[in-house]
């Protein structure tokens, strides 16, 4: 299942997979390839202005940051289900903890 997509200025597609607990990326020409796949229940994903791309992962509570290589490094952690996710233009995240009925800004 495609939970999320998110479009960088790279016209790369990414994709959260929950299902399989995965997270693509799909270029230009329809290759596909598996950026990190050891994720619990990713949903969500964004690219903020610099280009880093970011995933809610559900199952364990907490916003990842997806660099190179697959090397995922917890941003924030104890969020109640992050659900929805967003990237402002001054470079904040925006999360929606669906079961504390609240949206979290992330500085970074």
């Amino acid at each position: 299942m495609v939970a999320s997509r998110s479009k960088a200025g790279t016209s790369n597609v990414y994709v959260a997979d929950t299902y399989n607990s995965s997270v693509y990326m799909i270029k230009p020409n329809g290759t596909q390839i598996t950026l990190v796949s050891n994720l619990v229940a990713p949903m969500y994903v964004a690219v903020d202005s610099d280009g880093q791309l970011f995933v809610t992962d559900a199952g364990s509570g907490s916003l990842v940051a997806i660099g190179l290589g697959g090397v995922t490094t917890t941003v924030k952690g104890r969020l109640d289900v992050p659900m929805g996710l967003a990237a402002d233009p001054t470079g904040g995240l925006h999360v929606v903890a669906s079961f504390a009925k609240k949206v979290v800004k992330v500085a970074r």
